[in-house]
């Protein structure tokens, strides 16, 4: 798990959504990484992250996408990142591809990242 303050990041096997019951018993996680994909690929598979707040019970805030290889261009990252709000609380998204040492899931560098990333968005 990544710690900053009293926040507590989880990644899990990318692309599972854990059960339920994960989310009924955990209780010192505030945020589970469970997408990490292309863009392209979270495209062919979105509609099935449709309504995870309610089918989970818990904060779509609960739930976090790690999306590489995004679009550049304003109109189609705006786009996506509205359809991704829509059915989590937080969505990373680069244009970088999914070998970079910043944004794959299994990197060194990914706890570092994370940890600056929260930093700065929780202040």
């Amino acid at each position: 798990m990544l710690k900053y303050s009293a926040m507590f990041t989880n990644p899990m096997n990318a692309g599972t959504v854990p059960s339920k019951e994960y989310f009924a018993s955990t209780q010192k996680t505030d945020i589970t990484v469970f997408l990490e994909d292309s863009f392209d690929d979270y495209n062919t598979i979105a509609a099935k992250y449709d309504g995870l707040a309610a089918k989970y019970g818990v904060s779509k805030s609960a739930f976090n996408f790690i999306i590489y290889e995004a679009p550049t261009d304003s109109q189609s990252i705006h786009a996506a990142v509205t359809k991704m709000v829509k059915q989590v609380g937080h969505a990373l998204t680069s244009d970088l591809t999914q070998d970079d040492a910043y944004t794959n899931i299994s990197s060194e560098h990914f706890a570092n990242f994370t940890s600056a990333m929260i930093k700065a968005f929780s202040s």
